[in-house]
């Protein structure tokens, strides 16, 4: 079975990695190796030539999900945050 797209069209360019931060598995088979963003934490399929833009933080040194997320707040000082506002 084949990873399928929004439209439920089968996708066929998803990228392979070297070392992946996830995977979906449908029917107990591995379709796509995900990554996972170091700044909000979701995870996403990499797709050759989608034009998705992709980016990389050198201050976490880790892939980012795209431009919401190019400014660096890591995941983990966004959850203190969150936790100091819920403490007010």
């Amino acid at each position: 079975m084949a990873l399928l797209d929004e439209f439920g069209r089968p996708i066929d360019d998803v990228a392979s990695m070297a070392r992946p931060s996830g995977a979906i598995f449908l029917d107990g088979q591995q379709v796509a190796d995900t990554a996972q963003c170091v700044h909000c934490g979701c995870h996403f399929v990499m797709r050759k030539g989608s034009g998705t833009e992709r980016g990389w933080c050198r201050n976490c040194n880790g892939v980012v999900c795209g431009r919401k997320c190019a400014t660096c707040v890591p995941f983990e000082k966004k959850l203190d945050l969150a936790e100091k506002v819920g403490r007010r």
